[in-house]
């Protein structure tokens, strides 16, 4: 039992570790670095909660640069989508 415990508050732990990491690299300003390098990327925009083009030039930066807009939204969108409420038939 107390082996199931201790697992479970390992888990636990881990899960809102790399949650911290997650919500930290999403909160980061775009970063084209110090390259001159034209390459197509992507940052999540915190502000208005979605994932922006931007041209990364190859080398340094930082970690909001995903190397497509699904793997930005996968890392850094939001869990659940949200729908409007809508009223059929009235």
């Amino acid at each position: 039992m107390m082996t199931k415990m201790l697992v479970f508050c390992l888990f636990g732990m881990l899960c809102i570790r790399l949650s911290t990491q997650k919500t930290a690299i999403c909160e980061l300003q775009p970063d084209a670095g110090t390259c001159k390098g034209l390459f197509d990327r992507y940052f999540f925009n915190k502000v208005r909660g979605e994932c922006e083009y931007f041209a990364y030039g190859g080398c340094n930066g930082n970690a909001n640069n995903f190397k497509s807009s699904e793997l930005c939204l996968t890392t850094c969108g939001p869990a659940v989508k949200k729908y409007r409420h809508t009223s059929f038939g009235k």
